[in-house]
């Protein structure tokens, strides 16, 4: 069971595979968990009646920036074919987050699919409409170079930091470690704050130092640090192993 690809992309935090022998009967689980650095770990279980629900396993690699790694993860399976019912629990003594799952069998057909995405959505429609017409309306209200102005502060906050991240999760395993990743997501944070704070027209105490700081006056003083970043953390990572 997994996440079907869409316009050419699929990602899937979770997949999980059930061995059924020739009597129907479950025999293995495989929960096959994959995270943004393109890696993935197997946790395999016999089952038996002792297991058949509930299992656990020690986490054994690197999924989320807010979770720590000492964790283990516990695995509730309700039901299987037709409709899956799954709950995760990562969890350690400090912290925990629970989450879960549950299918149905619909027709996989294009009317079946329609109906699904349609179905008990009308509300939800409904006020998703009428809120973007209000705000619509009141945008409406506004000249086009007052919304341009009110629009690139948030640009000049968020575009720095979805580069940088775009950039990571192209670049090979080896090179943007979630120590690295970190490390330069952080830094371009603080030096994207300069830019930001000038876009409001608030940051005139800072030229001082913005004026150290290469390309700040096209706005990306940012790329030069992110990148000294990204060097500095591999060179140390490199060093380090090499201690080892």
């Amino acid at each position: 069971m997994s996440v079907p690809r869409f316009l050419g992309y699929v990602f899937n935090p979770i997949s999980i595979y059930f061995c059924i022998d020739n009597k129907k009967k479950l025999k293995f689980v495989i929960y096959e968990v994959k995270n943004t650095h393109h890696e993935q770990h197997c946790y395999v279980f016999k089952i038996n009646k002792k297991n058949k629900i509930k299992h656990t396993a020690i986490k054994k690699m690197y999924v989320s920036p807010f979770l720590r790694s000492d964790m283990r993860y516990d695995f509730s399976l309700n039901s299987i074919f037709p409709c899956i019912g799954l709950k995760i629990n990562a969890n350690n003594e400090s912290m925990q987050l629970l989450t879960g799952l549950k299918t149905k069998e619909i027709s996989f057909s294009n009317m079946g699919l329609i109906k699904e995405i349609f179905k008990n959505s009308q509300k939800a429609y409904v006020v998703t409409a009428f809120i973007s017409c209000v705000i619509g309306v009141l945008i409406g209200h506004f000249e086009v170079d007052f919304i341009i102005r009110a629009a690139i502060p948030a640009l000049m906050f968020i575009y720095p930091i979805t580069i940088v991240l775009i950039l990571l999760n192209v670049v090979s395993n080896k090179f943007a470690s979630p120590f690295v990743f970190k490390g330069v997501v952080c830094v371009t944070f603080i030096f994207s704050i300069p830019d930001f704070l000038e876009s409001l027209q608030i940051g005139g105490f800072l030229k001082p130092i913005t004026y150290w700081i290469p390309l700040s006056s096209q706005s990306l003083g940012w790329l030069l640090p992110a990148i000294l970043m990204f060097i500095g953390l591999n060179f140390y990572n490199h060093q380090k192993k090499k201690a080892h």
